[in-house]
């Protein structure tokens, strides 16, 4: 439906909680026996039977996927097979991509700043490069993402880009900002989901502030 009404193509919404990371967290789905759960395989199989699905109905080159290893949204817990879990979808996209069915690109969340692992490591310390071992596509990274890292992550690899999400609400030029090297506003995430307008339109423009 979206391509017929004229989108570009469909980004499956495999993160931050939803039904299909759900099925990928060790720590929620530990109580399947059948072919959806009980594996790293079988955990996976309902996101690949979707993208598999979008893929033979509007093409490949329209498909995308956002994932989110170490979400702790929602009471989220990180498994301690997050990595091998990921790193396996990961791969099997790479494998239908050599098969000539190559996603128009990944998108995968950072860690949130002062989260933990099962293990009680800080996700802070998880290493994303892992990801551009078992895939070779395009790579969209977000989440906790400055101007500095930004550079980073697009300047060490042409097939990367970085998104922004969260800082467009407290910074309304935030394009200006990260052009020009002014500091960014922290927004505030108790005004997150209310029904005004406080914390939503209420962020001023830099050259405002720095009138």
């Amino acid at each position: 439906n979206a391509v017929e009404a004229g989108a570009d193509g469909v980004e499956i919404h495999a993160a931050n909680g939803m039904l299909l990371e759900q099925f990928l967290n060790e720590t929620l789905n530990d109580k399947r026996t059948d072919e959806y759960g009980g594996s790293i395989e079988n955990r996976a199989r309902f996101l690949l039977e979707v993208i598999d699905g979008l893929i033979e109905a509007v093409g490949a080159g329209r498909v995308a996927v956002r994932l989110s290893p170490f979400n702790t949204y929602g009471g989220m817990t990180v498994g301690r097979l997050a990595v091998a879990q990921y790193a396996y979808v990961i791969s099997e996209l790479q494998k239908r991509a050599d098969a000539g069915k190559e996603l128009a690109y990944i998108h995968t969340m950072e860690a949130e700043k002062g989260t933990k692992h099962a293990s009680g490591k800080s996700l802070m310390e998880e290493n994303m490069e892992w990801v551009r071992t078992v895939w070779s596509g395009v790579w969209i990274r977000n989440n906790n993402i400055d101007r500095e890292t930004a550079l980073k992550f697009t300047l060490q690899d042409p097939k990367v880009v970085v998104s922004f999400g969260r800082g467009f609400i407290s910074n309304p030029d935030l394009v200006d900002r990260l052009e020009n090297d002014w500091p960014l506003t922290e927004s505030d995430h108790n005004t997150y989901y209310t029904k005004d307008e406080k914390g939503f339109i209420d962020y001023p423009f830099y050259e405002a502030v720095k009138a």
